[in-house]
């Protein structure tokens, strides 16, 4: 199956930005991303279209995906950004149906009352 890979990557401006003490959305919703407020968050910085398109994987499942971004396993992950980097939680994956699912602390959450849109 296809995932498309998307993640809340801050440009070098942002991170600029954060390291001099300020502060953007991006940064604070993946910032508090752990433990029970790993779904509500990512739900929010989806709806506020806070995730970059960062990558695409192929692969036999999530666990598959999760492993071949990291450099666990080989396979077939082609990086569409220069922020694309190792998934983690509070990443997207969406697959090929357009069902999101969200990397959490321990395993993946599918957002059953979400789904991405076709060609996002």
């Amino acid at each position: 199956m296809k995932y498309k890979i998307f993640q809340i990557a801050l440009t070098d401006q942002e991170v600029l930005d954060v390291n001099n003490g300020g502060s953007n959305r991006r940064y604070e919703l993946h910032r508090d991303m752990f433990g029970d407020k790993v779904v509500p968050n990512a739900k929010l910085a989806w709806e506020e279209n806070l995730y970059d398109h960062t990558a695409n994987v192929e692969a036999v499942g999530l666990e598959h995906a999760f492993m071949i971004s990291n450099g666990v396993r080989p396979g077939n992950l082609e990086r569409v950004s220069k922020l694309a980097c190792s998934l983690s939680v509070g990443d997207m994956l969406v697959d090929e149906n357009n069902y999101i699912f969200v990397v959490d602390t321990f395993g993946f959450q599918m957002l059953p009352d979400m789904m991405a849109i076709p060609g996002a």
